[in-house]
């Protein structure tokens, strides 16, 4: 027993501090114990700042049928303390949310959480609800949350929180000099290691849209990651855009990328789909990419956004039209012939035609200037405000003018009213029957 003395020192003693870490009890059942852990101060640098336990204190392993957790959240500025914004922060589940730790019975089949030990489950929580928070404004926030979870267990007994969940608060922070210098290494580490998982590839975006942080990775950084990656959750496009952003016009990226279209990389021909990087040597293989893909679009969008750039060897208007044409025998049919349905077709074979910049689609495209059918199956009802259907020659139009890279009309002159003093209704179709007048003049005049 203590001496009476010393009873009111410790009383009037402060309590200690809490730690960095908070952990907060999420839910139990029999053996089985959910924990969060939480650090009170956490920034897009942080690693592992948020962890689920599942304790399993009992001597048998549980089997786990599925997983669902899920975050609401305020976000208050940390400074002033006025709300900043509020809504759902994170979210995951399935089996793939365990980790290694908890084996499964059968590939497809439950997990099991080994008796007497603790699963934790780190990045898929953690880096999910980073990449949703991105970097913190100036002030920094102060997060007032709640964490949902449904655990199922078998026979389908539920181990969950309650139905309003369960609070917990964190202060998140921006990124100063030393956090640009973590969170660079982070994304360093990410890149030299993929994982197809979204909580990766979102997390790898949000790190690369911070300009300090995305320049801490160097041009060879994001080409390793480039060429490790391929699969639709590892997080390939994040990366492809910040390669075209900084180095589209850097010979070791314009190398890299001949390289893979020589091989017939199907992700190198999605990236350059969209990107600015270009050099005339890869047209010749992506024409010979579309070729054996007929429905590889991504191939042709790439060629056609750089169309001034296509190197004259590999005549690629041609060869291009022929794949189409191959592929699309509708466009070789008489318009008058064409049912409504068939229309719908050819107006989408002719759009693919004209990006192939082959002249010759003149002679396909050029009657259907005159064809004014609307291209709906059944008449709409008139709404006020609504556009009125699409018709062929509306198609064709737009077709011309994309094949000849012809700048669009100007909008200028009275408008499809007629002006102050018109009288009748005003004609929805004013300013496209304009556009396919001006394309006939300028195709007379060649």
């Amino acid at each position: 027993m203590l001496p009476a003395l010393l009873l009111p020192v410790l009383l009037a003693a402060p309590a200690p501090a809490e730690g960095p870490v908070r952990v907060v009890a999420l839910a139990r059942d029999g053996d089985l114990t959910a924990r969060l852990h939480v650090k009170r101060q956490a920034s897009l640098a942080s690693a592992g700042w948020l962890v689920l336990e599942l304790d399993n204190a009992g001597p048998e392993p549980l089997e786990v049928l599925n997983v669902n957790w899920w975050i609401e959240a305020g976000r208050d500025d940390l400074k002033t303390r006025k709300g900043v914004c509020s809504g759902r922060l994170g979210s995951g589940g399935g089996l793939a949310l365990l980790p290694d730790a908890a084996k499964a019975v059968r590939p497809d089949g439950p997990r099991l959480l080994p008796g007497g030990r603790a699963v934790r489950v780190v990045d898929p929580v953690s880096d999910a609800t980073a990449a949703l928070l991105g970097p913190a404004p100036p002030n920094g926030l102060l997060v007032r949350a709640t964490f949902h979870l449904v655990l199922t267990l078998k026979g389908g007994r539920p181990v969950a929180t309650p139905d309003e969940g369960v609070p917990f608060a964190f202060e998140w922070h921006p990124l100063d000099a030393a956090g640009v210098r973590s969170a660079g290494n982070r994304l360093r580490g990410l890149l030299a290691s993929p994982a197809n998982t979204a909580p990766h590839g979102d997390l790898l975006g949000a790190l690369l849209d911070v300009p300090e942080v995305a320049r801490e990775a160097s041009r060879d950084d994001l080409l390793a990651g480039l060429a490790a990656r391929g699969k639709p959750g590892d997080g390939r496009d994040h990366v492809a855009r910040a390669v075209n952003g900084r180095f589209a016009a850097d010979p070791k990226v314009v190398a890299f990328y001949r390289e893979k279209l020589v091989g017939g990389d199907d992700a190198a021909v999605h990236d350059l789909a969209q990107a600015d990087v270009w050099h005339p040597s890869f047209t010749g293989p992506l024409v010979a990419y579309y070729e054996t893909h007929p429905g590889g679009h991504d191939a042709l969008s790439a060629l056609a956004r750089h169309r001034a750039g296509w190197d004259p060897a590999a005549k690629a208007p041609g060869r291009l039209s022929a794949v189409v044409w191959k592929a699309n025998p509708i466009l070789g049919k008489p318009l008058g012939t064409l049912t409504a349905g068939d229309q719908w077709d050819w107006s989408m074979a002719a759009s693919t035609l004209s990006r192939t910049g082959d002249p010759a689609a003149l002679a396909t495209l050029r009657p259907a200037l005159d064809d004014r059918r609307p291209l709906d199956e059944a008449p709409r009802v008139p709404r006020p405000g609504a556009l009125p259907p699409s018709r062929v020659c509306d198609v064709a139009a737009f077709c011309v003018r994309t094949l000849l890279d012809l700048a669009p009309p100007a909008r200028d002159g009275p408008g499809p009213s007629g002006g102050p003093g018109f009288v009748g209704p005003p004609n929805p179709y004013y300013w496209v029957d304009r556009d396919v007048t001006d394309i006939k003049k300028q195709l007379a005049a060649r």
